[in-house]
């Protein structure tokens, strides 16, 4: 880890900065797009060589550079963008190296955080023919069952940990890091904050239809503060958090793969990115946030099951612990869990698309009804 003071703005990210942490001869880099957002910004950059080697796997040709660089809309959001940044450069820097051969992350080549900024170096997946999730659109059943292995190793590398814990060492993972998460701080808390604007996020005329038994405020506060601090520590791990096809790459299936290997998946293979979110909670939080967004309410009704299942085998064979919806304390977890949809009902325009606001609301709605979030949390 470089100590470099790390830039705060793209004009600050140069050939001479990124040669210090990155420990190469960078002659000159062209900076093809900027995203500045006010949470994480991105910087889309093309390094040049000094020895025109430009070709070598052991340097990076097109990058990413991620971190917060618009000050002005960052300034009011930095308390909570500390803990982001901070628990996603953790997490490529240390947790990334630790998970099972077969959870994929994209190559990152350097990262680190100070109080008020934190910056991860990774490759441009675009650059090397990969697309990227939209939450506008669903996923074929067989990328979701596929994807979900993703989900079962990230959490039986850290399984029944706690927050103050250290992560652990695993039959997968033998090295041990002193790295500490927060518990459902960030979710709950966004959860919490977003519902001081109901009125607008719920009830407003141009919003998605929901159930107007779920039109109280009260309900609502109350139903979250109660699921948070009912979680079942059985299933206490290290989760993603946000994991939505929005938060996901795809990478194409090879040209030269059995057709028994790729059936179904439509031509690519799911996996995640933006791990700002990264908490410990429970493991049913990400399974059924992401089944619930990416799959149609059609096709979640009919292989709901089986990919959670799909799931759980995963999980036993990757050396977690072996679990079935047999077991009642499972799927009540799970339907409790369905509760992270409730993001999506609060999410403001702003923050997303009225498109993918109104394409993920209707699939998280039926999927609570179906698994009667609510009552379940409420009966609690």
């Amino acid at each position: 880890m470089s100590t470099t003071a790390l830039p705060t703005l793209p004009e600050q990210v140069t050939a001479e900065w990124l040669s210090s942490v990155l420990n190469q001869p960078i002659k000159s880099i062209e900076t093809t797009n900027q995203v500045l957002v006010a949470t994480t910004s991105k910087l889309f950059i093309t390094c040049k060589y000094d020895d025109d080697d430009n070709s070598s796997k052991d340097r990076p040709s097109r990058i990413v550079v991620k971190g917060g660089f618009n000050p002005p809309l960052q300034a009011p959001l930095m308390p909570m963008l500390r803990g982001m940044y901070n628990g996603e450069v953790n997490f490529y820097s240390v947790i990334a190296t630790l998970l099972p051969a077969n959870v994929k992350t994209p190559k990152t080549w350097w990262a680190a955080a100070e109080p008020d900024q934190g910056i991860i170096i990774m490759d441009d997946l675009a650059a090397s023919g990969h697309t990227f999730g939209d939450a506008e659109f669903t996923w074929p059943p067989a990328r979701v069952r596929q994807t979900v292995e993703q989900l079962a190793g990230l959490h039986v590398a850290t399984w029944n940990r706690t927050a103050s814990e250290p992560v652990a060492a695993t039959a997968s993972s033998p090295a041990i890091q002193a790295v500490q998460y927060p518990t459902s701080q960030t979710y709950e808390f966004v959860l919490q904050g977003l519902c001081a604007m109901f009125p607008d996020l719920i009830l407003a005329a141009d919003r998605p239809e929901t159930p107007k038994e779920w039109h109280s405020y009260e309900r609502i506060i109350a139903a979250i503060k109660r699921h948070f601090a009912t979680r079942n520590p059985r299933f206490s791990c290290l989760i993603h958090g946000d994991a939505h096809v929005g938060n996901t790459y795809l990478e194409p299936v090879g040209k030269d793969e059995p057709a028994a290997d790729t059936a179904g998946l439509d031509g690519y293979r799911g996996y995640f990115l933006d791990w700002q979110t990264t908490h410990v909670g429970s493991n049913f939080h990400d399974v059924a946030y992401f089944i619930g967004g990416a799959l149609s309410i059609e096709d979640r009704r009919k292989h709901e099951l089986d990919i959670v299942d799909h799931y759980l085998a995963t999980l036993a064979k990757l050396g977690g612990p072996k679990l079935s919806r047999d077991d009642p304390e499972v799927m009540k977890e799970y339907a409790k869990s369905c509760l992270a949809g409730w993001g999506w009902l609060l999410t403001p325009d702003h923050t997303q698309s009225t498109a993918r606001v109104h394409a993920m609301v209707p699939r998280f709605v039926a999927q609570m009804q179906d698994h009667n979030t609510l009552q379940t949390i409420e009966e609690q």
